[in-house]
């Protein structure tokens, strides 16, 4: 089976799962919710504006300081990036690759521009698995059902041994082995590029990676940015009419970011995973399904919010760059 065919079945898999999570729940049931919350509901995206601002720092900070952008050029980056991962089926890979052909229309290398965001990516990992543990703690305090803690550690362990396995294909020139596939198949002229510079690439982020002070600061600027987000999950469950207190708030979008980073890779926009995810971790603390499914579809509204104008920007980015390579070509 080709990747393209999973990622179809994948992505259709979890479309259908929300469709029926709709079905099951309701949707007069949802749209009443909604309509309880009132016009309050679009002040979401406030809570997420503090996170794009501090991972965009983060991201910054994992850059040689010789090659390294204008905060500016790395947060409209980050910013298109997030569009294309919460709005378009594309998988996470590509939002990250438009993040690299920004960078490259502002004048970074390739090479110094996808180690940066390979090694944002890998911080990003360990930052919610920070988050998922603390989302873990918190479930010891508020004194959830003891069996479903431990399938919460499980989840946590078994991220945490992603990102070390990820940390270490990083070190174990597998990157330069799948980047010389890649390059076999892509069509995208850059991409290939950076593909054919695999092991500059690796020996870049080694130097990152060296930096230890700056990878931690920069993981804590994640972590803080992710930790921000519970605020709109507060918000929303409090215009619904089931306030929570704001250490139930942590666990349930902790753990639902940790779930997102793990499944993402698979399921392009985490269609019902997102869903399913609140409604199970919901549970936990007794809440509805069909709030929690009203509260996830809350979200994603708020990625529309933010997202079409990141997409739109991205669009007069590629516009412009079409418009120089037309005025150079003789």
């Amino acid at each position: 089976m080709s990747k393209r065919s999973l990622f179809t079945i994948t992505f259709l898999a979890g479309l259908g799962l929300l469709i029926g999570l709709l079905v099951w729940q309701g949707l007069g049931t949802i749209a009443e919710l909604f309509v309880a919350a009132g016009w309050p509901i679009l002040l979401l995206p406030l809570f997420f504006v503090p996170n794009i601002i501090l991972s965009s720092i983060g991201w910054w900070l994992l850059f040689r300081a010789e090659a390294r952008p204008r905060l500016r050029t790395v947060s409209r980056s980050m910013w298109v990036g997030f569009a294309m991962e919460g709005l378009l089926p594309l998988g996470a890979l590509g939002g990250k690759l438009v993040r690299v052909r920004m960078l490259m229309q502002r004048g970074v290398r390739g090479v110094d521009g996808a180690a940066s965001v390979i090694a944002d990516t890998t911080v990003n990992g360990l930052a919610l698995a920070l988050i998922a543990l603390v989302g873990v703690t918190s479930l010891v305090f508020l004194k959830a059902e003891g069996r479903l803690v431990l399938w919460a550690i499980a989840g946590t362990g078994a991220l945490a041994v992603l990102i070390a396995g990820i940390l270490y294909l990083q070190h174990s020139g597998v990157i330069g082995y799948v980047a010389r596939i890649t390059a076999k198949r892509s069509e995208k002229a850059y991409v290939r590029g950076l593909a054919q510079n695999a092991e500059e690439i690796e020996a870049v982020l080694k130097l990152l990676y060296a930096k230890v002070g700056r990878v931690v600061v920069a993981g804590l600027l994640k972590f803080a940015g992710h930790l921000l987000l519970a605020g709109e999950v507060w918000l929303a469950l409090y215009l619904m009419g089931q306030p929570v207190s704001p250490l139930e708030a942590v666990v349930l979008r902790s753990l639902n970011l940790a779930l997102m980073f793990a499944v993402v890779q698979l399921v392009p926009l985490g269609f019902g995973v997102q869903e399913g995810g609140y409604i199970a971790f919901g549970a936990l603390l007794g809440l509805p399904p069909g709030v929690m499914l009203a509260v996830s579809l809350a979200t994603r509204a708020r990625d529309l919010i933010i997202g079409v104008p990141a997409l739109i920007s991205w669009q007069l980015s590629e516009g412009a760059a079409w418009r120089r390579a037309d005025r150079a070509t003789p």
